[in-house]
């Protein structure tokens, strides 16, 4: 009863050994036709081999391709036209006087970052008072954080990173005393700033 079963797989494989020896026979056979009629096609007519021209070096992938801007021609010169009115640019607005912030070392030995908006300054003015007060500011949250102030609409990331590192969390009414506060503060007075 074994052998039952083994002689319809032995055919079914021998089978498939044929049709393989078949379809290589017949690919040897179209390749021998080809190679004749080019063999016949070449003896007529004689082609000078074709130069290789050098392949360019391929560019990395998602670096935009180096393209020289295309050359227009130059308009044709009229004779005797009239100047066209000079463009008057509106004038440079003034840049805003940098805010300057007394050094109180409010924040000395803090690494500083901020969510939200802050209500009376822009985000680079804050992180110029937190240098300005030895501290160190940054926009997004490092490791280093051990102080988060929290303006309008702040984000949820950053005040769930702070609580599960344990970081100090202001809000900008607390942020802005602490940076205008007097140069000279007893220790009693700088803890009740960070305290309350």
């Amino acid at each position: 009863m074994g052998n039952f079963n083994i002689i319809p797989a032995l055919m079914g494989l021998s089978l498939i050994i044929v049709a393989v020896l078949i379809i290589s026979a017949l690919r040897r056979n179209a390749e021998g036709n080809a190679q004749e009629q080019g063999a016949a096609s070449n003896a007529a007519e004689i082609v000078p081999p074709v130069p290789s021209i050098p392949e360019t070096p391929k560019r990395k992938r998602g670096r935009p391709r180096k393209v020289p801007a295309p050359m227009e021609p130059a308009p044709p010169q009229q004779a005797e036209s009239p100047a066209p009115a000079p463009v008057q640019q509106p004038a440079p607005r003034p840049a805003p006087a940098p805010r300057s912030f007394v050094g109180n070392n409010a924040f000395a030995g803090e690494c500083v970052a901020f969510s939200g908006k802050l209500p009376d300054m822009t985000r680079a003015e804050a992180i110029q008072a937190v240098a300005a007060n030895g501290g160190r500011a940054f926009e997004d949250m490092p490791a280093c954080t051990t102080l988060l102030v929290l303006g309008e609409h702040p984000g949820t990331y950053k005040r769930e990173k702070a609580r599960e590192r344990g970081v100090k969390i202001i809000d900008a009414q607390r942020f802005w005393t602490l940076v205008n506060q007097p140069l000279t503060l007893t220790p009693d007075e700088f803890a009740a700033a960070f305290a309350a």
